[in-house]
């Protein structure tokens, strides 16, 4: 099989979901809405997302950052950033509705889960290369060094609704980023002498702390609003972990392959770029078995250096609790919620 069926084999499941969907999900609506799309937000939105990931990823690596395509990158970033503030002030329904981030709560869950996307992907994306290069171990292996992360992931969300209830979402944000902080930096501790064990535990701690972040965030948007704007709340703050995590991915990538590039320079006494190391040819090619050990030397100090700056954006995440609203879930009862919303949209009705 061809690395091709890493995502064929999604296919069926991408199906069998859709016709659940199509066929069992069933909805009693008794009055019909006709809405509008908002369309400008929409290309506003697309533009913006992918000129900005395409600076992170190409910039230092396929064009100096200083070049006229990185630039003009984001200079069109800047441009759609400007276009969608005026279209979605304009929008009938717009699809990213500015006001709600009046709300103070809102605010804190977005900025929490884009640090949590930026910090979770950035370990996520390159952990299974210390696996397979620094550690030796094969690709299964290295995918399976992931597990743990879904399973800490899983079992915080299962149980850490009920702890919201009782001690609220400020003290939740706290505890899940003080707890995935604390997997972060053993991350920064991993080197080539590291075991299976060690990977696991810090995996879990991640999993397991930014599960109980995610939650908080997403129960504290929703709680903050009504429920006409309960969906596009709750749509928003996964937005905001996805772009994280996009932007995340892309800084990883430049802060890896530029670190590696210098070291291999070292190693081989020839000059390396981070676009050498992304080509094709370079993952097809082999390691002589004299400088191996240099090798992965080499991979487990860049690695550090992207796992410090994952530890950074872990305990810069733990701080934006302080701008979460004290509260408890019980504490946002619907009218209340609603008259706040008004106050702070400066008077706009749910």
């Amino acid at each position: 099989l061809s690395w091709r069926w890493v995502f064929y084999v999604n296919m069926p499941v991408g199906i069998i979901a859709g016709l659940l969907v199509g066929f069992a999900l069933i909805e009693p609506l008794v009055n019909r809405i006709r809405h509008s799309i908002d369309w400008a937000g929409f290309f506003c939105l697309i533009g913006l997302t992918c000129s900005l990931l395409y600076a992170l990823e190409a910039g230092g690596r396929d064009f100096a950052w200083g070049s006229p395509v990185i630039l003009g990158a984001f200079g069109v970033c800047i441009a759609a950033t400007v276009m969608l503030t005026f279209a979605e002030r304009r929008a009938v329904e717009p699809m990213l509705p500015l006001d709600l981030f009046k709300l103070p709560i809102l605010r804190a869950s977005s900025i929490t889960s884009t640090l949590i996307g930026m910090s979770m992907f950035g370990v996520v994306g390159f952990l299974p290369l210390f696996v397979q290069n620094v550690q030796g171990h094969s690709p299964t292996v290295a995918g399976r060094s992931l597990t743990p992360l879904m399973l800490g992931f899983m079992v915080s969300s299962f149980f850490s609704g009920k702890l919201l209830l009782r001690f609220g979402f400020r003290s939740m944000i706290f505890l899940g980023t003080i707890i995935a902080a604390v997997g972060l930096y053993m991350t920064t501790r991993l080197g080539v002498h590291s075991g299976q064990v060690e990977v696991g535990i810090d995996m879990l701690l991640i999993g397991f702390g930014f599960g109980i972040c995610l939650v908080a965030a997403i129960l504290g948007a929703q709680n903050s609003v009504g429920q006409a704007r309960m969906g596009v709340t709750t749509s928003l703050i996964n937005f905001t972990r996805q772009i994280g995590g996009a932007i995340g991915i892309a800084l990883a990538g430049a802060i890896f392959f530029n670190a590696l590039a210098n070291r291999l320079s070292v190693v081989y006494h020839r000059p390396f770029s981070a676009g050498d190391l992304a080509s094709p040819s370079s993952a097809n090619s082999t390691v002589p078995k004299a400088v191996q050990p240099l090798v992965a030397e080499a991979f487990a100090s860049s690695l550090h250096v992207l796992f410090v700056a994952c530890f950074a954006l872990g305990v810069i995440a733990i701080f934006t609790g302080f701008l979460m609203p004290r509260g408890r879930v019980q504490d946002f009862d619907m009218e209340a919620t609603m008259e706040r919303e008004r106050l702070s949209a400066g008077g706009l009705a749910d």
